[in-house]
């Protein structure tokens, strides 16, 4: 009796835990839908991507009434040709793909801070009348509306996320640094580790006899400070995640793959001739790191951002 319920047991077991194990499954997925209306010659950027560290693919269906060419360009150059027009045959592009009526254009970016525009170009060339600026730029552009038909394109968007067995990451707190010390005009610097997961958190808790300053910078910048601490409050500014004054607090940040390795800087807000001495500090940092469902994305796909 006892082994014919064993192995009903394990029979039941072997049916259920593959569907539990079961991986994560990533596609394309319809993240949005919009229709530009262009007329003869002009360009429009209606979409910007970041690439971040990792670069990533573009994926996106475009439907043209008239031909159009595609391509990506950098978000910087596109700005530029947008306040002059002369600039255009200057920039610098990727993936383009021409005579376009109806296609799924893709493109793979490569690593890059800067962020990328989508580019559609209305082919058409007017005849017969002089337009004046040929090259017509999507903001602050002169158009010809009323001389022609305009060129309806219907683009629509694609991200790379969860389609099966869709967990969100389950997070845990655990110690990253604790300790008391007498508070000097020398810097502290704890260094974090580099996020693996969008929405990693750290707590700070801090309780100092003297106000200090506390920040979190990239880990490079926190080591450039101790050979050039002239550069405190220029990085202190650049940081999102800063408290100042504070004594007694418990405050928390929030961190991205694509901000890197981060630390957290605490110097004292008083000069050091007025700092008095054998004052206390404590205190106590918590990252949360993921422990569950923990499936990075496939690198190397781009969402809409």
């Amino acid at each position: 009796m006892k082994a014919k319920i064993i192995a009903a047991l394990s029979l039941l077991l072997g049916s259920v835990l593959p569907s539990i194990a079961q991986e994560m499954k990533y596609d394309w997925v319809r993240a949005a839908g919009q229709t530009y209306l262009f007329n003869p010659g002009d360009y429009k950027a209606p979409h910007s991507y970041q690439p971040g560290n990792y670069g990533g693919n573009i994926h996106v269906d475009v439907s043209a009434e008239r031909p159009v060419t595609l391509a990506i360009a950098q978000e910087s150059d596109w700005a530029r040709v947008s306040e002059n027009p002369n600039l255009l045959s200057g920039i610098q592009y990727w993936c383009m793909q021409e005579h376009v009526v109806a296609t799924t254009y893709t493109c793979e970016l490569p690593p890059s801070e800067i962020p990328m525009v989508l580019v559609i170009h209305d082919e058409r060339v007017l005849t017969g009348t002089v337009v004046e600026g040929v090259g017509r730029v999507w903001r602050g552009a002169r158009t010809a509306a009323a001389l022609t038909v305009s060129n309806n394109v219907q683009v629509t968007y694609y991200k790379w996320a969860c389609t099966e067995n869709c967990f969100s990451p389950e997070f845990r707190w655990s110690r990253v640094a604790k300790e008391k010390y007498e508070v000097t005009p020398i810097m502290k610097v704890y260094g974090l580790s580099a996020p693996e997961f969008d929405g990693e958190q750290l707590s700070v808790k801090i309780k100092s006899q003297v106000p200090l300053l506390l920040a979190v910078v990239p880990s490079n910048t926190a080591n450039q400070l101790y050979a050039k601490p002239e550069l405190l409050q220029d990085a202190v500014a650049n940081s999102q995640c800063q408290q100042r004054g504070v004594q007694t607090l418990t405050f928390g940040c929030t961190f991205k793959v694509s901000d890197g390795p981060q630390s957290l800087i605490v110097f004292p807000e008083q000069a050091a001739a007025s700092l008095s001495k054998h004052k206390k500090a404590e205190i106590e940092l918590q990252g949360s790191k993921c422990v569950a469902h923990c499936v990075l994305p496939t690198v190397g796909k781009n969402t809409v951002q």
